[in-house]
């Protein structure tokens, strides 16, 4: 029996990376569908060429196993899910969502075909959840990156000063940032010192040479 494998990018909740690690390490085909923004606003399905190509009808009887992360990327509405389950029918094909631990067999019966379309609405509301969360947090963290930048940006110049004009207490202070965050974006104190020192002993003798 065969195995395939789909990934598509239709779900916030499940980027390539996470479905990646939910599906493992394997050495079987994989189809991969990464629409345009445009596209995804549209909800087209159209353009998940891969998925198509997965289900190109075919003579061959032995059956496969398509194997996805999760519903949430198998399809964008339950017509749409509909039109798969009848494409992996026609192929003999059983689909196996591994984060919901769910598989549908090829023409499944009225029961299963209802449990599979549970599955996928709770799939995609899940996502949704999840996908507003992720968003979230990426928003978080670029706002909390821009005011690391901006306080850095008030008290890098004197990171370089000597110690006796202002001290790493007032710096700390000034910034609102922790000793070891500046630390970690500006480097060692006594480094950036010896530096300025160099770097304005250069300028003095290059002056003096212009005199």
């Amino acid at each position: 029996m065969a195995d395939r494998i789909y990934q598509s990018n239709i779900s916030k909740a499940w980027p390539f990376e996470r479905q990646a690690k939910v599906l493992g390490e394997h050495k079987t085909p994989v189809y991969r569908d990464e629409l345009s923004g445009a596209a995804l606003k549209r909800r087209d399905t159209s353009m998940l060429f891969e998925r198509a190509a997965m289900l190109r009808s075919t003579s061959r009887r032995s059956g496969e196993v398509i194997r996805v992360a999760s519903l949430a990327v198998l399809a964008m509405s339950v017509r749409d899910l509909a039109e798969v389950l009848s494409g992996a029918a026609a192929r003999l094909a059983t689909i196996e969502a591994v984060a919901e631990n769910f598989s549908i067999p090829p023409d499944p019966p009225v029961a299963i075909l209802a449990q599979a379309i549970h599955a996928w609405e709770k799939a995609r509301q899940r996502a949704r959840t999840e996908g507003g969360i992720l968003a979230g947090s990426r928003v978080a963290a670029e706002r909390a990156r821009a005011r690391t930048a901006a306080a850095l940006a008030l008290v890098q110049e004197d990171w370089s000063r000597p110690t006796a004009e202002v001290s790493t207490a007032e710096l700390v202070e000034r910034s609102g940032l922790s000793y070891k965050t500046l630390w970690e974006h500006l480097g060692k104190r006594s480094k950036a010192q010896k530096t300025r020192l160099k770097r304005e002993a250069r300028a003095r003798r290059h002056k003096g040479s212009n005199e």
